[in-house]
């Protein structure tokens, strides 16, 4: 028998200065207890907001509750962090000795201005939101094949992102790495396919990890005290979390390699007109 796993990516970034897409692997029978306790904690939220005279909630977004905006406006900050403890706790749920059911979390972020100018000249691409995004996918599909060599090595996995404005970036970092990759299991990741956030429950844990590893890559601190309390105390329970950051050493290399490479799909310069 082999298991049926699933990772779900999200980004989360600020406009030409950070870049970070993280999300969770774990098997789909996992993934349906998840998703439905998780979707009932947003009900309970709802129903509360309604009868305080708020937004109802229609799905958690950490950048909204970060700021306490759209379905959140109203929302004070010890109503936001005991949300974010047990959306977190949900993740958890499983007893330290069944740790591989877990969710896997991984991540990886960039400093858009590390990015060489060198290589911007060449390809203006690099130096946008989309090229950036490609770059991290690329190293979260290569800790993705690791992974699977470590913990699930006779399984394979799908990977699922936010549909979005990097859907054309997301197909190119697929691309890449099933013809480049020599990592061990990078076979296992099998297929690449994107689904609305607003209907896939999975890609709500993903925003916030993408949104907790994007603070992470911005502070300039690797230590896990900087995550959420909450998050630290699910980490010590035995919650994998893989938070990586492309530094401008690892750039600079890319760009000794990008001088010999082909050209990136037109479809970043149709993303980059409509911006």
């Amino acid at each position: 028998m082999f298991l049926v796993l699933s990772v779900y990516l999200d980004e989360s970034y600020q406009d030409h200065k950070l870049m970070c897409v993280g999300g969770w692997l774990c098997e789909d029978t996992r993934w349906d207890k998840i998703t439905s306790q998780w979707q009932m904690r947003i009900d309970y939220e709802s129903r509360k907001s309604q009868r305080a005279g708020l937004p109802s909630i229609s799905r958690y977004k950490a950048s909204d509750l970060e700021s306490f905006h759209g379905e959140f406006e109203g929302w004070n900050p010890e109503r936001k962090k005991l949300l974010t403890k047990k959306l977190i706790d949900i993740l958890g749920r499983r007893s330290s000795r069944d740790r591989l059911r877990k969710p896997i979390g991984i991540a990886c972020g960039l400093k858009i201005p590390n990015i060489p100018d060198a290589l911007v000249n060449r390809e203006q691409i690099f130096k946008t939101n989309w090229g950036s995004y490609r770059l991290c996918m690329i190293q979260n599909l290569i800790t993705l094949a690791n992974t699977m060599a470590a913990a699930y090595p006779e399984d394979h996995v799908a990977v699922i992102y936010d549909r979005g404005p990097f859907g054309g970036a997301a197909q190119s970092a697929f691309e890449s790495f099933k013809k480049t990759s020599r990592r061990p299991k990078a076979e296992s990741v099998v297929t690449m396919a994107p689904m609305g956030g607003e209907h896939c429950i999975a890609l709500q844990p993903a925003d916030m990890l993408a949104f907790e590893g994007r603070k992470l890559v911005g502070s300039d601190k690797r230590d896990p005290q900087y995550f959420r309390r909450s998050l630290q105390r699910v980490i010590g329970n035995g919650l994998m979390i893989r938070v990586r950051e492309i530094t401008k050493e690892a750039l600079d290399s890319i760009l000794r390699a990008r001088r010999e490479a082909p050209l990136p799909p037109d479809d970043w310069q149709s993303w980059l007109s409509s911006k």
